[in-house]
């Protein structure tokens, strides 16, 4: 997940071919097929190309708002359902800096507590948490690295305004993976009944009371949330 900030003024548009080469050949060091969504994206915005299909913009208040994200209407049911699930609950007040607060002091997958908040919501359960392990390798190879660059080309904007337009680069990329991350959680195997309290401990793990709080009220706003 990516904090909403402000614009970096200043700087022109590029679509240097060596930013994009860098940044897609870091993503297809290893597995060309299974980085093939994160480079769609990083290039479209690149090319400055929004999809018009059916469009949801990810994520509400996120300085990419202007950056549409192409769902079409041949995703299977779940994949849309858990999407727009993510996108709603993520603009309620107060969700996007609680879920931030988690993911980076509490070091918490942000995916995967909107895919544990969409199964409550929805009186289902993960059948085997082990499903996890390969989406978590897929973050860890792919989501994690583009955050860490992100972040760390932030603090050089102010000396180097010029670098902003690689940074929302990679900052459509991170989203992107992110978005593969739902689509992969809303096709694993699910049991009918709401994950049990002992399975919410289970998943996240001993937690201090403030990040707990701010996980339950998570829980909370997500039961207000309309399912597709």
């Amino acid at each position: 997940m990516i904090r909403s900030e402000g614009s970096i003024k200043g700087s022109p548009p590029r679509t240097s071919a060596s930013w994009r080469n860098a940044i897609m050949g870091y993503l297809l060091t290893s597995d060309r097929r299974a980085a093939s969504m994160v480079k769609e994206g990083c290039c479209a915005f690149l090319r400055n190309k929004t999809e018009c299909a059916h469009s949801i913009t990810c994520w509400p208040n996120s300085s990419l708002h202007s950056g549409a994200f192409t769902l079409t209407d041949t995703q299977p049911h779940a994949v849309r359902s858990l999407w727009t699930f993510a996108v709603a609950l993520h603009a309620l007040p107060g969700q996007e800096s609680g879920m931030l607060n988690l993911q980076d002091e509490a070091g918490m997958d942000i995916p995967e507590l909107l895919f544990y908040c969409w199964l409550e919501r929805r009186h289902e359960h993960l059948t085997a948490p082990s499903q996890l392990e390969e989406i978590r390798r897929w973050q860890a190879r792919f989501t994690a690295p583009l955050r860490s660059m992100r972040r760390e080309l932030k603090p050089l904007l102010e000396h180097d305004p010029q670098l902003a337009d690689m940074r929302n680069a990679i900052k459509k990329a991170e989203l992107e993976s992110e978005r593969e991350v739902l689509r992969r959680l809303a096709l694993l195997e699910r049991g009918d009944g709401a994950p049990s309290e002992d399975a919410w401990q289970t998943w996240h793990g001993k937690i201090s009371p403030p990040h707990a709080a701010i996980v339950l009220k998570v829980r909370q706003a997500a039961q207000r949330i309309a399912l597709e």
